[in-house]
């Protein structure tokens, strides 16, 4: 992202996207068939991110970052990656298949940036920005996809939901 960031301090069309990923229900599906399952459901997610330059991000959760893409092609990108773990068919230990889906949230770099970190940006715009900088927009955008995220999740789960400051 800080790559992406430096890009955008050089050329203001080099805008990017980043998904916030996580698996509904994980401490369920992973309490009830054991933590050998739930390594595969992340392996599955995984998986479905592998044409995209996405990371776990910790537990549950996956950062997916979506270079030269505006939120409404990152929406359509996430729709596609919840569908596709929505059809997977994972089984649990009894051989019962198990419905495993994600909830995802998408942010618009600048766009969705909150005010402060607009204010570091717009201060920096023309020059070198410290590292400390780099790493609160990081921060930032990340808080930006993951409000969006909760935002998909307190609306019933199993979607996707666009930020909005």
């Amino acid at each position: 992202m800080r790559k992406e960031i430096k890009k955008y301090l050089r050329d203001k069309n080099a805008f990017f996207s980043v998904l916030s990923i996580d698996i509904d229900h994980f401490k369920k599906i992973n309490d009830n068939n054991g933590h050998l399952f739930g390594d595969q459901v992340l392996l599955t997610v995984a998986n479905n991110l592998r044409d995209y330059d996405g990371i776990r991000f910790g537990g549950e959760e996956f950062i997916v970052l979506l270079p030269k893409t505006g939120y409404e092609k990152a929406f359509i990108v996430a729709e596609r990656i919840r569908k596709s773990i929505e059809g997977q068919k994972i089984f649990g230990k009894d051989g019962k298949e198990i419905q495993v889906t994600i909830s995802a949230g998408i942010a618009q770099f600048p766009d969705h940036l909150p005010e402060t970190a607009r204010k570091d940006l717009r201060h920096h715009a023309t020059g070198k920005m410290p590292p400390e900088f780099e790493d609160r927009l990081v921060e930032a955008i990340t808080g930006s996809a993951d409000k969006a995220l909760y935002k998909a999740k307190d609306s019933g789960r199993n979607r996707c939901a666009i930020c909005c400051n």
